[in-house]
């Protein structure tokens, strides 16, 4: 009697097991998936205004398939960046580092403190990247802080850089009482030289000539710090350079 009752124990114990298993309610014994690769794209911008002063201004976008990934720690030598959005990071003006020539930037991608399973990141992996700045361009003319006679520049307003990464995109803002307004642009520039019409200036107008060129992208840093983090080959986090020379009309 008691036999057949340990018979019966053991059958009923075997079909809660099996069901278990198909249910996929068990994790001990559910079978592992691989995980997608996780997509990270983005840009950093080195901004040099007219002013002289210097902004690093970093954005990212980090999802895994189409879910983007939330509460992680993104940084930027060092400097935490915002969650603007569900898998969007920025930092919007970085002024405590000083862009120059030869100077690295390396980001960090990594769980929060107390991660969260929707971050999607194991406890333990850290993603990085890094790229070195290279030739930052100056505007020559016009000059910044300068006065221009409508007049006499004739046709057109040259705007003329040196240093910088070809191919060059410039352009010309009229920044007059408000948001500036983009007035004209050309991209794929050669040389370091551009012509403005100057049927677009108008006397007793403020306005700033710009440059823009990309440096070059970051490489992406894996292996022994994120051996649980596959980086999707369509990731791309590009550096890019914007200088400007603020200007006024009469």
């Amino acid at each position: 009697m008691a036999r057949n009752r340990i018979i019966c124990i053991t059958i009923v114990l075997t079909i809660l097991i099996a069901a278990g298993m198909l249910c996929g309610q068990d994790p001990r014994i559910r079978p592992l998936l691989p995980q997608k690769p996780v997509t990270i794209t983005g840009e950093v911008s080195v901004i040099l205004g007219g002013d002289g002063l210097p902004v690093v201004s970093p954005w990212f976008q980090i999802q895994r398939g189409s879910k983007p990934l939330s509460k992680l720690v993104v940084t930027l030598n060092g400097h935490k960046l915002r969650e603007t959005m569900p898998g969007q990071y920025a930092g919007i003006r970085i002024t405590d580092i000083t862009p120059r020539p030869g100077l690295r930037l390396t980001f960090g991608i990594e769980s929060a403190a107390k991660p969260l399973t929707a971050t999607g990141f194991p406890k333990t992996s850290i993603l990085r990247g890094t790229v070195t700045i290279g030739s930052i361009a100056a505007i020559t003319s016009p000059a910044s802080k300068s006065r221009l006679d409508l007049k006499g520049l004739g046709k057109a307003l040259i705007i003329n850089w040196t240093g910088g990464t070809p191919a060059f995109q410039a352009s010309l803002l009229k920044t007059t009482a408000g948001s500036p307004l983009e007035l004209f642009s050309r991209s794929g520039l050669p040389a370091r030289s551009c012509a403005v019409p100057t049927s677009l200036l108008a006397a007793g107008n403020t306005y700033s000539a710009g440059v823009h060129y990309t440096m070059g992208a970051f490489t992406f840093l894996s292996g022994k710090e994120s051996p649980a983090i596959v980086i999707s080959s369509d990731s791309s986090v590009i550096l890019r350079c914007s200088v400007f020379s603020d200007f006024a009309v009469n």
